[in-house]
């Protein structure tokens, strides 16, 4: 099973293709150029469908949606996310979303963890063979949230 985790953003998304062996078999910070929204947007869907189309990931999950004080922080956030739903139903690939807070509580064992508490039990738990961006952590955190949840499913269906 190939699980794809995204860490939503506009100027920098992490994605990470985790496999049920807690291995990551690809991650990268897809980066954007300041500009128009409409152009970054595009340019994200594009770069993310190619992925798609090569590692063929049976589920993906995506941060859930979060507060912000700033309203035009929130609004981009919430047309990146858009385009990663999109895209995804566009492949056919499942959707699950997970807050950051339950990642955190998950990992570390508390939900308002830092974002390098997180980084520091993704490295404990996942092979990986290069070290993570924070938005690359933040995705393979995803990852395995997505992989506990998809066990303890099937483990309540026994």
């Amino acid at each position: 099973m190939l699980v794809i985790g995204i860490d939503p953003g506009l100027a920098a998304s992490g994605i990470v293709v985790l496999d049920d062996q807690i291995e990551v078999k690809f991650a990268l910070t897809l980066y954007t150029r300041p500009g128009a929204l409409s152009d970054r947007l595009n340019y994200i869907y594009g770069e993310f469908s190619q992925i798609l189309s090569e590692w063929k990931p049976d589920i993906g999950v995506l941060e859930s949606t979060i507060y912000h004080k700033n309203v035009r922080t929130a609004l981009n956030l919430g047309a990146v996310r858009g385009v990663f739903l999109v895209t995804m139903a566009q492949h056919g690939v499942p959707v699950m979303e997970i807050s950051p807070t339950r990642v955190k509580l998950g990992l570390t064992g508390q939900g308002r963890a830092r974002k390098n508490q997180v980084a520091y039990m993704v490295q404990r738990l996942v092979h990986v063979d290069k070290e993570l961006t924070e938005h690359e952590y933040d995705a393979a955190g995803l990852c395995l949230a997505c992989l506990k949840d998809i066990g303890n499913a099937i483990r309540l269906r026994r």
